[in-house]
């Protein structure tokens, strides 16, 4: 905390963090659900899958 004061600075409150840790939506939460998507599409067709990975290593 002495450094901030000596260089006059000011910490920032968790608002401020989140904005310029860009918001509520950043590129770490996109990429997460664009995972969590392929995971539940592979989950639900799992027989597709399974078959069409099988055939290509026939």
């Amino acid at each position: 905390m002495k450094n901030l004061e000596s260089l006059q600075l000011t910490e920032l409150d968790a608002r401020e963090v989140r904005g310029v840790e860009g918001g509520l939506l950043g590129w770490d939460d996109i990429l997460i659900a664009a995972v969590g998507a392929i995971v539940v599409e592979v989950v639900n067709n799992w027989d597709d899958f399974k078959d069409g990975f099988a055939s290509a290593f026939k």
